[in-house]
């Protein structure tokens, strides 16, 4: 039943990210025809050459998709453009080598005919030589096709949209409905492009019954993935100049972020006559501090430990949150003018967190009293945490905490993992609301490694300026969410299985603020 009312819930979205979903893929298998058949037909008439394209882009379908997609953030910022790019170079090569494979296996007789009939080189390859090699060239495209399709849900690891962000966010919220909602449908998708191709490259072999007329097949299907991007965003600049502007909300890809960027969405669209749009499941603080500093996105929910240690690369040492607060806020504003405005209330700091059952058992309170058992124990930890020095390096060296054994995990993965026995320790966040229900406990930073993580909201200074009503209406969240009120609104969502946005808005009515 919870699966059915989360796809309820989410079927509104599903037509946009859907056609989100096939403006991606065919943007990229669009650009891939455009580079891949030219390429294909000149390797097949010169084998060195062919040698080193079908090579080159070997290599480059050996790179991972994610890794190419995150190589291309800071030419390209977050968005379609590196999702399409990368999309593109995958798609190039089963194109590029089906054209080669087509082209090369029309025979000599064939050729010869075609000279004979006193064709020249462009009218041979026109009426011979693509008409014969169009079934293997269109076998190509399918296959280019259908791995976009599939790698497109990667796009939204990077804010691209599409069907990807309902499997971003399933992970993100440990919610099945949310990921069957994404990977169902950009599979029946992958099968009706497949189809759809199948049957122009039919209707275009009977048309007119010659041969010339099979090379159309190409053409049209050169067109089917060009027309569509550009009607699409033909149509996106129309509704953008008829909406007026927009607030680009940005948020990383665990819970507590999701909802944070939902209170501010709903605040706005509440308090002024300004759109949102929810750019959500960013991934990592690095991202979203680079995309709004590349003027990707406008605001999103910044922590003050985060910022202090990962973006200024500061060393803490102790001091009070309302003293670090004030110095971010300072140097964000003179170095990347970024506005932080007030404090939400709560302190979402990092903590090593372990079962309670294993607490008593060792006699565990605080994270000194971990040293001596960590060299035989397992720690789950988000990969975020892996090189920060709030993370694994700052346990090494302030508390000389050596684990057997590290498991990088999902934020939802690892409360799951240390439930299931699977970790022994995680290195968590203090405002989850797992930890009271899945009986965890919390161990005490008795040599203060951790700074404190206010949350609060941080808009580009230009936006703020270009649209004041902002500052008020964001700010009725100022000191609102207590430690122990994040935690519940947490709770909602990652063990009631509640999206985001219903709970934020009964929330907020909750507190008269919509």
């Amino acid at each position: 039943m919870n699966i059915l009312n989360c796809i309820w819930e989410n079927l509104p979205e599903l037509g946009v990210k859907i056609i989100e979903q096939l403006h991606i893929v065919t943007s990229a298998v669009g650009i891939a025809l455009l580079i891949g058949i030219p390429f294909g037909l000149i390797a097949a008439r010169r084998p060195l050459l062919r040698r080193w394209i079908i090579g080159a882009a070997n290599v480059l379908q050996t790179i991972p998709g994610l890794a190419l997609l995150v190589f291309l953030l800071p030419f390209f910022g977050i968005g379609a453009k590196p999702a399409i790019i990368t999309l593109a170079i995958y798609a190039i090569l089963p194109i590029a080598t089906n054209t080669v494979l087509g082209i090369t296996q029309v025979t000599q007789a064939n050729l010869e005919a075609a000279d004979a009939l006193g064709l020249t080189s462009w009218q041979r390859l026109w009426l011979v030589e693509l008409p014969l090699a169009r079934p293997t060239m269109i076998a190509g495209i399918r296959i280019a096709t259908t791995i976009s399709m599939g790698m497109a849900t990667l796009a939204a690891f990077i804010g691209a949209g599409g069907l990807g962000d309902f499997i971003n966010r399933g992970l993100a919220l440990n919610d099945t409905g949310l990921l069957l909602l994404g990977a169902i449908p950009a599979a029946i998708l992958a099968l009706l492009l497949d189809s759809l191709i199948h049957r122009i490259e039919v209707r275009m072999q009977t048309y007119r019954g010659t041969q010339k007329s099979q090379s159309y097949v190409l053409v049209g299907l050169l067109a089917l993935f060009l027309v569509f991007p550009l009607m699409v965003t033909s149509g996106r600049l129309i509704v953008a100049n008829h909406h007026g502007p927009v607030i680009r909300i940005g948020s990383g890809n665990f819970t507590e972020q999701i909802l944070l960027s939902e209170l501010m969405a709903q605040l706005i669209e509440k308090h002024t006559t300004l759109k949102v749009q929810r750019k959500f499941n960013l991934g990592a603080a690095a991202i979203l501090i680079d995309a709004i500093r590349h003027d990707e996105i406008d605001l999103y929910a910044a922590y003050t430990g985060t910022a202090y240690i990962n973006t200024l690369h500061q060393s803490y040492t102790d001091m009070s949150r309302n003293k670090l607060y004030q110095f971010v806020k300072n140097e964000y504003q003179n170095r990347f003018h970024i506005t932080w405005l007030a404090p939400m209330g709560f302190n979402d700091t990092q903590a090593v967190v372990v079962r309670e059952d294993f607490a008593k058992r060792y006699h565990l309170h605080t994270m000194s009293d971990l040293v001596a058992l960590a060299p035989r124990l397992v720690i789950g930890t988000h990969s975020d945490f892996i090189r920060r020095y709030d993370g694994l390096p700052g346990l090494e060296k302030k508390y000389g905490m050596h684990f057997k054994a590290i498991k990088e995990l999902e934020p939802t993965l690892m409360y799951e993992a240390i439930r299931r026995k699977d970790v022994d320790v995680i290195l968590a966040f203090s405002t989850d609301g797992r930890i009271p229900v899945y009986h965890l406990v919390v161990l005490e930073d008795d040599k203060k490694l951790f700074p404190p993580y206010d949350g609060a909201p941080i808009i580009r200074s230009a936006v703020l300026q270009a649209y004041p009503e902002l500052a008020p209406a964001l700010e009725k969240l100022a000191q609102m969410l207590s430690d122990q009120t994040i935690q519940q609104l947490n709770y909602q969502v990652d063990l009631k299985k509640r999206s985001p946005a219903r709970v934020a808005r009964e929330f907020l009515r909750s507190k008269q603020l919509v």
